[in-house]
């Protein structure tokens, strides 16, 4: 089902890049190391104009599992969380938020987008899955990741990477009554992607001195 997307990240990302082209292209990332690309599908308003983020932010955090058994997520892996053709509520990893000018939370929908007050603006969440088969970059379905259950990785995707989690913000006071995404998906149909071209000493620095040393860099 084609619809548009919004991209964060590396600028040079099309419909075939691979991991090494963004790593030669360069990095649009406040973190040079950070060469890779993430998108989601673009938010419009009720007369069907794109309602562009004022920030789009990749976190990568330890998650659900154990700090210490993280490890490097290997350069070139390939990422998806949500489904696009959803049309009732997602699991909790996929999550609007209302937040007022002191990023407090006001209100939470774990299913489509609300109508942020005046002094609010929305957030989406989009977390990703953190357990890796240890072999394959992709597989059809994303049959090569999962989530942890009860704060361990299955047996099946044994190894704990970083979890990866995308946040955009939207203007402040903008309403999003009567909001969906661009191509007619339903408004519950938030997902997104990405291509990790980290250089992958960075990413092993960042991981053996933040994520399983317990601090928050």
């Amino acid at each position: 089902w084609p619809h548009l997307h919004t991209f964060g990240g590396n600028p040079a990302v099309h419909a075939s890049s691979t991991a090494g082209q963004l790593f030669a292209e360069g990095s649009g990332c406040k973190d040079s190391a950070d060469r890779s690309a993430y998108w989601q599908p673009t938010l419009v308003d009720e007369a069907g104009q794109p309602v562009v983020p004022e920030s789009f932010r990749a976190y990568y955090r330890a998650g659900e599992v154990d700090p210490q058994l993280i490890e490097p997520a290997p350069f070139g892996l390939r990422l998806v969380a949500g489904i696009p053709m959803a049309t009732s509520r997602q699991p909790l990893d996929i999550n609007y938020l209302c937040l007022g000018t002191s990023y407090a939370l006001v209100n939470s929908v774990h299913d489509t987008a609300v109508d942020c007050g005046p002094g609010e603006f929305l957030r989406s969440d989009v977390e990703f899955p953190q357990c890796w088969d240890g072999v394959n970059l992709w597989l059809e379905g994303v049959a090569h990741m999962a989530y942890p259950r009860g704060g361990e990785c299955p047996a099946s995707h044994p190894v704990a990477i970083p979890q990866l989690s995308l946040e955009s913000s939207y203007p402040e006071g903008s309403t999003y009554e009567g909001m969906g995404f661009e191509g007619g998906l339903s408004p519950y149909g938030l997902h997104a992607d990405a291509i990790l071209a980290w250089d992958p000493g960075e990413m092993q620095t960042l991981v053996e001195g933040c994520l399983n040393a317990g601090r928050v860099c």
